[in-house]
Protein backbone atom coordinates (compact mmCIF):
# COMPACT_ATOMS: atom_id res chain seq x y z
CA UNK A 1 0.00 0.00 0.00
CA UNK A 2 2.76 2.45 0.98
CA UNK A 3 4.77 1.50 -2.11
CA UNK A 4 1.81 2.30 -4.36
CA UNK A 5 1.45 5.81 -3.01
CA UNK A 6 5.15 6.48 -3.48
CA UNK A 7 5.29 5.64 -7.17
CA UNK A 8 6.70 8.72 -8.84
CA UNK A 9 4.34 8.45 -11.79
CA UNK A 10 1.44 9.18 -9.43
CA UNK A 11 0.30 12.78 -9.79
CA UNK A 12 -0.72 12.81 -6.14
CA UNK A 13 2.77 11.74 -5.07
CA UNK A 14 4.46 14.30 -7.30
CA UNK A 15 2.31 17.05 -5.80
CA UNK A 16 3.14 15.81 -2.31
CA UNK A 17 6.86 15.78 -3.09
CA UNK A 18 6.64 19.31 -4.52
CA UNK A 19 5.10 20.67 -1.35
CA UNK A 20 7.23 18.58 1.03
CA UNK A 21 10.44 19.67 -0.70
CA UNK A 22 9.30 23.29 -0.60
CA UNK A 23 8.45 23.13 3.09
CA UNK A 24 11.66 21.22 3.78
CA UNK A 25 13.78 23.93 2.17
CA UNK A 26 11.71 26.68 3.80
CA UNK A 27 12.15 25.05 7.22
CA UNK A 28 15.92 24.95 6.80
CA UNK A 29 16.26 28.75 6.87
CA UNK A 30 14.86 29.30 10.40
CA UNK A 31 16.63 26.17 11.65
CA UNK A 32 19.96 27.47 10.30
CA UNK A 33 19.19 30.95 11.65
CA UNK A 34 18.23 29.74 15.14
CA UNK A 35 21.78 28.88 16.32
CA UNK A 36 22.81 32.41 15.38
CA UNK A 37 19.75 34.05 16.92
CA UNK A 38 20.04 32.11 20.18
CA UNK A 39 23.53 33.56 20.56
CA UNK A 40 22.44 37.10 19.67
CA UNK A 41 19.17 37.14 21.65
CA UNK A 42 18.40 36.06 25.20
CA UNK A 43 15.62 33.63 26.20
CA UNK A 44 13.74 36.72 27.49
CA UNK A 45 13.78 38.29 24.01
CA UNK A 46 12.58 35.03 22.51
CA UNK A 47 9.80 35.12 25.09
CA UNK A 48 8.65 38.55 23.80
CA UNK A 49 8.68 37.28 20.21
CA UNK A 50 6.80 34.17 21.33
CA UNK A 51 4.03 36.32 22.84
CA UNK A 52 3.73 38.28 19.60
CA UNK A 53 3.51 35.10 17.53
CA UNK A 54 0.93 33.67 19.95
CA UNK A 55 -1.33 36.73 19.63
CA UNK A 56 -0.96 36.75 15.84
CA UNK A 57 -1.79 33.06 15.66
CA UNK A 58 -4.82 33.42 17.92
CA UNK A 59 -6.33 36.52 16.31
CA UNK A 60 -5.37 35.42 12.80
CA UNK A 61 -7.90 32.61 13.09
CA UNK A 62 -10.72 35.15 13.48
CA UNK A 63 -9.46 37.77 11.05
CA UNK A 64 -10.79 36.32 7.76
CA UNK A 65 -13.57 34.24 9.29
CA UNK A 66 -11.76 31.03 8.22
CA UNK A 67 -12.98 31.57 4.69
CA UNK A 68 -9.58 30.31 3.54
CA UNK A 69 -10.89 26.84 4.47
CA UNK A 70 -13.93 27.37 2.22
CA UNK A 71 -12.00 28.40 -0.90
CA UNK A 72 -11.63 24.83 -2.16
CA UNK A 73 -15.35 24.03 -1.96
CA UNK A 74 -17.11 26.10 -4.70
CA UNK A 75 -17.39 24.43 -8.09
CA UNK A 76 -16.94 27.74 -9.93
CA UNK A 77 -13.77 29.83 -9.78
CA UNK A 78 -15.90 32.98 -9.80
CA UNK A 79 -17.47 31.97 -6.49
CA UNK A 80 -14.08 31.06 -5.03
CA UNK A 81 -12.75 34.47 -6.06
CA UNK A 82 -15.72 36.06 -4.31
CA UNK A 83 -14.84 34.18 -1.12
CA UNK A 84 -11.23 35.34 -1.45
CA UNK A 85 -12.30 38.98 -1.74
CA UNK A 86 -14.70 38.69 1.21
CA UNK A 87 -11.97 37.10 3.33
CA UNK A 88 -9.45 39.84 2.52
CA UNK A 89 -12.07 42.53 3.23
CA UNK A 90 -12.93 40.96 6.60
CA UNK A 91 -9.24 40.76 7.55
CA UNK A 92 -8.75 44.45 6.71
CA UNK A 93 -11.77 45.46 8.81
CA UNK A 94 -10.40 43.32 11.65
CA UNK A 95 -7.03 45.07 11.25
CA UNK A 96 -8.68 48.49 11.69
CA UNK A 97 -10.71 47.35 14.71
CA UNK A 98 -7.61 45.95 16.43
CA UNK A 99 -5.81 49.25 15.95
CA UNK A 100 -8.79 51.08 17.42
CA UNK A 101 -8.89 48.79 20.47
CA UNK A 102 -5.14 49.22 21.12
CA UNK A 103 -5.44 53.00 20.74
CA UNK A 104 -8.31 53.14 23.26
CA UNK A 105 -6.45 50.93 25.73
CA UNK A 106 -3.36 53.10 25.36
CA UNK A 107 -5.44 56.10 26.44
CA UNK A 108 -7.26 54.40 29.32
CA UNK A 109 -4.72 52.10 30.98
CA UNK A 110 -2.28 54.84 32.14
CA UNK A 111 -5.10 56.13 34.37
CA UNK A 112 -4.81 52.84 36.31
CA UNK A 113 -0.98 52.91 36.20
CA UNK A 114 -0.78 50.29 33.45
CA UNK A 115 0.53 50.62 29.92
CA UNK A 116 0.23 48.89 26.58
CA UNK A 117 3.36 46.86 25.76
CA UNK A 118 5.16 47.95 22.62
CA UNK A 119 4.74 44.53 20.99
CA UNK A 120 0.96 45.04 20.79
CA UNK A 121 1.36 47.78 18.18
CA UNK A 122 2.80 45.17 15.80
CA UNK A 123 -0.01 42.65 16.36
CA UNK A 124 -2.72 44.16 14.04
CA UNK A 125 -0.41 44.27 11.00
CA UNK A 126 0.90 40.79 11.84
CA UNK A 127 -2.67 39.45 11.99
CA UNK A 128 -3.62 41.08 8.69
CA UNK A 129 -0.55 39.68 6.93
CA UNK A 130 -1.15 36.23 8.45
CA UNK A 131 -4.77 36.14 7.20
CA UNK A 132 -3.91 37.57 3.77
CA UNK A 133 -1.19 34.99 3.21
CA UNK A 134 -3.51 32.15 4.27
CA UNK A 135 -6.16 33.33 1.79
CA UNK A 136 -3.66 33.57 -1.07
CA UNK A 137 -2.17 30.14 -0.32
CA UNK A 138 -5.67 28.63 -0.30
CA UNK A 139 -6.41 30.24 -3.67
CA UNK A 140 -3.26 28.75 -5.20
CA UNK A 141 -4.07 25.40 -3.65
CA UNK A 142 -7.45 25.51 -5.39
CA UNK A 143 -5.68 26.26 -8.68
CA UNK A 144 -3.14 23.48 -7.93
CA UNK A 145 -0.24 25.91 -8.18
CA UNK A 146 1.86 23.73 -5.88
CA UNK A 147 5.19 24.93 -7.26
CA UNK A 148 4.29 28.55 -6.60
CA UNK A 149 3.06 27.64 -3.10
CA UNK A 150 6.40 26.00 -2.32
CA UNK A 151 8.41 28.87 -3.78
CA UNK A 152 6.44 31.45 -1.80
CA UNK A 153 7.07 29.60 1.47
CA UNK A 154 10.79 29.38 0.71
CA UNK A 155 10.96 33.10 -0.12
CA UNK A 156 9.05 34.08 3.02
CA UNK A 157 11.18 31.88 5.26
CA UNK A 158 14.44 33.10 3.74
CA UNK A 159 13.50 36.78 3.98
CA UNK A 160 12.32 36.54 7.60
CA UNK A 161 15.41 34.58 8.71
CA UNK A 162 17.83 36.96 6.98
CA UNK A 163 16.19 40.10 8.39
CA UNK A 164 16.00 38.60 11.90
CA UNK A 165 19.75 37.91 11.91
CA UNK A 166 20.54 41.33 10.43
CA UNK A 167 18.27 43.17 12.89
CA UNK A 168 19.70 41.25 15.85
CA UNK A 169 23.25 42.15 14.77
CA UNK A 170 22.69 45.88 14.27
CA UNK A 171 20.27 46.56 17.13
CA UNK A 172 19.56 45.27 20.61
CA UNK A 173 15.88 46.24 20.47
CA UNK A 174 13.54 43.71 22.06
CA UNK A 175 11.30 44.01 18.99
CA UNK A 176 13.88 43.26 16.31
CA UNK A 177 12.58 39.71 15.78
CA UNK A 178 9.01 41.00 15.52
CA UNK A 179 9.92 43.75 13.04
CA UNK A 180 11.78 41.23 10.87
CA UNK A 181 8.74 38.93 10.86
CA UNK A 182 6.43 41.75 9.72
CA UNK A 183 8.74 42.90 6.91
CA UNK A 184 9.35 39.33 5.72
CA UNK A 185 5.64 38.47 5.58
CA UNK A 186 4.82 41.69 3.75
CA UNK A 187 7.45 41.13 1.06
CA UNK A 188 6.41 37.51 0.52
CA UNK A 189 2.74 38.49 0.11
CA UNK A 190 3.64 41.15 -2.46
CA UNK A 191 5.62 38.57 -4.44
CA UNK A 192 2.91 35.90 -4.37
CA UNK A 193 0.23 38.37 -5.47
CA UNK A 194 2.37 39.68 -8.34
CA UNK A 195 3.03 36.14 -9.59
CA UNK A 196 -0.54 34.90 -9.15
CA UNK A 197 -2.16 36.90 -11.96
CA UNK A 198 -5.15 37.40 -9.67
CA UNK A 199 -5.18 41.16 -10.25
CA UNK A 200 -6.16 40.53 -13.88
CA UNK A 201 -9.28 38.47 -13.06
CA UNK A 202 -12.71 39.97 -13.65
CA UNK A 203 -14.46 40.53 -10.31
CA UNK A 204 -17.81 41.89 -11.48
CA UNK A 205 -21.08 39.96 -11.28
CA UNK A 206 -20.12 38.16 -8.08
CA UNK A 207 -23.03 37.70 -5.67
CA UNK A 208 -21.24 38.34 -2.36
CA UNK A 209 -24.42 38.19 -0.26
CA UNK A 210 -25.28 34.76 -1.64
CA UNK A 211 -21.74 33.50 -0.96
CA UNK A 212 -21.86 34.78 2.62
CA UNK A 213 -25.16 32.99 3.22
CA UNK A 214 -23.89 29.76 1.63
CA UNK A 215 -20.64 29.64 3.64
CA UNK A 216 -21.78 31.46 6.79
CA UNK A 217 -20.92 28.45 8.95
CA UNK A 218 -17.21 29.10 8.41
CA UNK A 219 -17.13 32.52 10.15
CA UNK A 220 -19.89 31.51 12.59
CA UNK A 221 -18.72 28.00 13.53
CA UNK A 222 -15.30 27.15 12.06
CA UNK A 223 -13.70 30.48 13.03
CA UNK A 224 -14.60 29.99 16.73
CA UNK A 225 -13.49 26.35 16.46
CA UNK A 226 -10.15 27.39 14.97
CA UNK A 227 -9.81 30.10 17.62
CA UNK A 228 -10.35 27.51 20.35
CA UNK A 229 -7.82 25.21 18.71
CA UNK A 230 -5.11 27.84 18.40
CA UNK A 231 -5.84 29.04 21.94
CA UNK A 232 -5.19 25.51 23.12
CA UNK A 233 -1.79 25.54 21.39
CA UNK A 234 -0.77 29.12 22.16
CA UNK A 235 -1.98 29.51 25.74
CA UNK A 236 1.05 27.66 27.17
CA UNK A 237 3.34 30.20 25.46
CA UNK A 238 1.45 33.04 27.17
CA UNK A 239 0.78 31.40 30.54
CA UNK A 240 4.00 29.45 31.25
CA UNK A 241 6.13 32.63 31.63
CA UNK A 242 3.59 33.87 34.18
CA UNK A 243 3.73 30.63 36.18
CA UNK A 244 7.49 30.08 35.94
CA UNK A 245 9.62 32.82 34.31
CA UNK A 246 10.07 34.70 30.97
CA UNK A 247 13.14 32.53 30.32
CA UNK A 248 11.00 29.38 30.52
CA UNK A 249 8.69 30.99 27.95
CA UNK A 250 11.65 31.51 25.63
CA UNK A 251 12.88 27.94 26.13
CA UNK A 252 9.42 26.51 25.44
CA UNK A 253 9.05 28.71 22.35
CA UNK A 254 12.34 27.46 20.94
CA UNK A 255 11.18 23.89 21.60
CA UNK A 256 7.94 24.21 19.66
CA UNK A 257 9.76 26.16 16.92
CA UNK A 258 12.07 23.19 16.34
CA UNK A 259 9.53 20.38 16.91
CA UNK A 260 5.88 21.34 16.53
CA UNK A 261 6.20 24.17 14.00
CA UNK A 262 8.00 22.09 11.29
CA UNK A 263 5.43 19.31 11.86
CA UNK A 264 2.63 21.86 11.49
CA UNK A 265 4.13 23.40 8.33
CA UNK A 266 4.68 20.05 6.66
CA UNK A 267 1.23 18.83 7.64
CA UNK A 268 -0.36 22.03 6.36
CA UNK A 269 1.56 21.80 3.08
CA UNK A 270 0.39 18.22 2.50
CA UNK A 271 -3.12 19.33 3.37
CA UNK A 272 -3.06 21.31 0.13
CA UNK A 273 -2.77 18.18 -2.01
CA UNK A 274 -4.98 16.12 0.31
CA UNK A 275 -7.84 18.64 -0.05
CA UNK A 276 -7.97 18.29 -3.82
CA UNK A 277 -7.49 14.52 -3.84
CA UNK A 278 -10.20 13.81 -1.26
CA UNK A 279 -12.67 16.05 -3.03
CA UNK A 280 -11.97 14.27 -6.32
CA UNK A 281 -12.42 10.84 -4.68
CA UNK A 282 -15.68 11.89 -3.03
CA UNK A 283 -17.08 13.10 -6.34
CA UNK A 284 -15.92 10.00 -8.21
CA UNK A 285 -16.58 7.17 -5.74
CA UNK A 286 -18.48 8.75 -2.83
CA UNK A 287 -15.70 7.84 -0.37
CA UNK A 288 -12.17 8.95 0.42
CA UNK A 289 -11.26 6.35 3.06
CA UNK A 290 -8.61 4.73 0.84
CA UNK A 291 -6.57 7.89 0.36
CA UNK A 292 -7.13 8.66 4.06
CA UNK A 293 -5.44 5.41 5.11
CA UNK A 294 -2.65 5.66 2.53
CA UNK A 295 -1.86 9.25 3.46
CA UNK A 296 -1.86 8.45 7.19
CA UNK A 297 0.58 5.55 6.73
CA UNK A 298 2.93 7.56 4.54
CA UNK A 299 2.96 10.51 6.94
CA UNK A 300 3.66 8.23 9.90
CA UNK A 301 6.54 6.61 8.00
CA UNK A 302 8.02 10.03 7.13
CA UNK A 303 7.77 11.34 10.68
CA UNK A 304 8.90 8.26 12.62
CA UNK A 305 12.69 8.70 12.18
CA UNK A 306 12.87 12.40 13.21
CA UNK A 307 10.65 11.57 16.19
CA UNK A 308 12.99 8.83 17.39
CA UNK A 309 16.01 11.11 16.94
CA UNK A 310 14.40 13.74 19.15
CA UNK A 311 13.40 11.21 21.81
CA UNK A 312 16.94 9.85 22.17
CA UNK A 313 19.18 12.81 21.33
CA UNK A 314 17.25 16.10 21.71
CA UNK A 315 19.11 17.49 24.80
CA UNK A 316 22.50 16.78 23.22
CA UNK A 317 21.45 18.23 19.86
CA UNK A 318 20.01 21.39 21.42
CA UNK A 319 23.18 21.95 23.47
CA UNK A 320 25.42 21.49 20.44
CA UNK A 321 23.34 23.58 18.02
CA UNK A 322 21.94 26.37 20.20
CA UNK A 323 24.36 26.55 23.11
CA UNK A 324 24.51 25.22 26.71
CA UNK A 325 21.84 27.60 28.06
CA UNK A 326 19.26 26.00 25.75
CA UNK A 327 19.79 22.39 26.88
CA UNK A 328 16.59 22.48 28.93
CA UNK A 329 14.66 23.19 25.70
CA UNK A 330 16.04 19.87 24.43
CA UNK A 331 14.49 18.14 27.47
CA UNK A 332 11.13 19.64 26.49
CA UNK A 333 11.63 18.55 22.86
CA UNK A 334 12.29 14.95 23.91
CA UNK A 335 8.92 14.90 25.65
CA UNK A 336 6.99 16.68 22.89
CA UNK A 337 8.36 14.54 20.02
CA UNK A 338 5.38 12.08 19.95
CA UNK A 339 2.99 15.04 19.87
CA UNK A 340 4.83 16.48 16.85
CA UNK A 341 4.49 13.14 15.05
CA UNK A 342 0.76 12.72 15.59
CA UNK A 343 0.15 16.39 14.76
CA UNK A 344 2.00 15.91 11.47
CA UNK A 345 -0.17 12.88 10.64
CA UNK A 346 -3.45 14.43 11.77
CA UNK A 347 -3.33 17.87 10.15
CA UNK A 348 -4.11 16.78 6.57
CA UNK A 349 -6.47 13.99 7.64
CA UNK A 350 -8.59 16.27 9.82
CA UNK A 351 -9.68 18.24 6.73
CA UNK A 352 -12.27 15.50 6.17
CA UNK A 353 -14.44 17.15 8.83
CA UNK A 354 -14.27 20.47 6.93
CA UNK A 355 -14.85 18.89 3.54
CA UNK A 356 -17.90 17.04 4.87
CA UNK A 357 -18.90 20.32 6.60
CA UNK A 358 -19.06 18.65 10.04
CA UNK A 359 -18.19 21.97 11.61
CA UNK A 360 -20.12 21.53 14.85
CA UNK A 361 -18.42 18.20 15.51
CA UNK A 362 -15.07 19.87 14.84
CA UNK A 363 -16.02 22.64 17.29
CA UNK A 364 -16.91 20.15 20.04
CA UNK A 365 -13.62 18.24 19.65
CA UNK A 366 -11.64 21.48 19.87
CA UNK A 367 -13.55 22.57 22.99
CA UNK A 368 -12.57 19.27 24.63
CA UNK A 369 -8.92 19.99 23.77
CA UNK A 370 -9.12 23.51 25.23
CA UNK A 371 -10.56 22.12 28.46
CA UNK A 372 -7.69 19.62 28.67
CA UNK A 373 -5.09 22.37 28.21
CA UNK A 374 -6.77 24.62 30.78
CA UNK A 375 -6.72 21.77 33.31
CA UNK A 376 -3.01 21.20 32.59
CA UNK A 377 -2.19 24.88 33.12
CA UNK A 378 -4.16 24.96 36.38
CA UNK A 379 -2.21 21.92 37.55
CA UNK A 380 1.02 23.62 36.47
CA UNK A 381 0.25 26.55 38.76
CA UNK A 382 -0.10 24.11 41.66
CA UNK A 383 2.72 21.67 40.85
CA UNK A 384 5.33 24.31 39.87
CA UNK A 385 7.15 21.69 37.75
CA UNK A 386 7.81 22.64 34.13
CA UNK A 387 8.84 19.10 33.14
CA UNK A 388 5.60 17.62 34.53
CA UNK A 389 3.67 20.38 32.75
CA UNK A 390 5.28 19.58 29.41
CA UNK A 391 4.47 15.89 29.87
CA UNK A 392 0.81 16.73 30.57
CA UNK A 393 0.65 19.08 27.55
CA UNK A 394 2.01 16.30 25.35
CA UNK A 395 -0.53 13.76 26.63
CA UNK A 396 -3.47 16.16 26.22
CA UNK A 397 -2.38 16.96 22.66
CA UNK A 398 -2.03 13.29 21.71
CA UNK A 399 -5.53 12.57 23.06
CA UNK A 400 -6.97 15.44 21.01
CA UNK A 401 -5.33 14.33 17.76
CA UNK A 402 -6.34 10.69 18.24
CA UNK A 403 -9.97 11.73 18.71
CA UNK A 404 -9.76 13.92 15.61
CA UNK A 405 -8.29 11.11 13.49
CA UNK A 406 -11.00 8.71 14.68
CA UNK A 407 -13.91 10.95 13.68
CA UNK A 408 -12.19 12.06 10.47
CA UNK A 409 -11.83 8.44 9.37
CA UNK A 410 -15.47 7.71 10.18
CA UNK A 411 -16.61 10.57 7.96
CA UNK A 412 -14.19 9.68 5.16
CA UNK A 413 -16.54 6.75 4.39
CA UNK A 414 -19.73 8.83 4.29
CA UNK A 415 -20.99 9.92 0.90
CA UNK A 416 -21.42 13.62 0.35
CA UNK A 417 -22.13 13.83 -3.36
Amino acid sequence: MIINILILKSKFTLNVLTLVSGIGVASMFPLVALPVLTRLSSPDNFGIFAKYMAYVGILGMLSAGRLDMALILPRKDKDALGILIIGLALSFIFFLLLHLVIFILDQILPIFEFSVEGLYYFVPIGVFLYASYSMMISWHNRKKNYKLMSESRIIQSAIISFIQIFASLVTKLNFSLILADVVGRLLSIILIIKRSGILEIEIRKINYIKLLKRYKRFPLVEAPASLINVLSHQMPIIVLPLIFSPAVGGLYFLTITVTLVPAYLLGTALLGVFKNKTQEDLKRTGSCSTIFIKTGLVLFSIGAVPTLLLIFFAPTLFTFVFGPEWREAGEYAKILAPLALIQFVCLPLSYILILQEKLFLDLIIKIVFLILVLVVLLLAAELKSIITTVWLLMISGVIYYLITIFFSYRHSKIKKY
